[in-house]
Formats: structure tokens, C-alpha cells, sequence
């Protein structure tokens, strides 16, 4: 079986092609993440799609209102701030191994 570890030992090619796509798809997360808690901001409103771990073909689309439900508003919140947050490191960051 193939390890991100295994495969970047050998060439150093792949090591730094491995590290511009990680470093795109977590500029791009974070601009999704930071896109969706603005608008929620903005709109007062945030939505979570399909909460259900259980069933994942249902696509059960919840809104949340900042007046209706405060709590899972500003809980969803956090979390899409969080996530901003932590793609941005990792955009900054990049694939970094330690020892190499």
C-alpha cells in the first residue's frame, strides 16, 4: 500500500507537486469556508448540509436562523471560522515532514 510517506522519499518531483496541490486545495477550502461564514453573517442565516451520518443519500438541507436558533447558528459559525482559520495555516504551511 501507497503512504504520502512512502511515495515522497523517492523523488523529490513528486515531493514538491504533492505540496502545490495540498497547498491549492487548502487555499481553496479556505476561501469556501470563509465565503460561507461571511454570507451567514451577512444574511443571518447559515445552512448544514446533511447532518445525518447515517444516511447520506437524503440531501436534508437545514437552514439556520440567527433569531430562530441562536445556538447552533453561532455553533455552525464557529466551525466554518475555525476551518477558515485552519486552511489558511495550511495554505501557508504547506505538506511539511518533519526530517526532510
Amino acid at each position: 500500500m501507497f503512504a504520502p510517506r512512502t511515495l515522497l522519499k523517492g523523488s523529490g518531483t513528486m515531493q514538491v507537486l504533492f505540496d502545490i496541490g495540498f497547498r491549492i486545495a487548502a487555499a481553496a477550502l479556505c476561501i469556501y469556508s470563509g465565503y460561507a461564514a461571511w454570507h451567514g453573517l451577512i444574511e443571518r442565516k447559515i445552512s448544514l448540509f446533511n447532518t445525518d451520518f447515517l444516511d447520506f443519500w437524503t440531501p436534508a438541507e437545514q437552514v439556520f436562523r440567527r433569531d430562530a436558533a441562536p445556538i447552533r447558528y453561532w455553533l455552525i459559525m464557529s466551525l466554518q471560522a475555525g476551518g477558515m482559520v485552519l486552511f489558511f495555516i495550511a495554505a501557508l504551511v504547506g505538506y511539511w515532514q518533519p526530517n526532510s
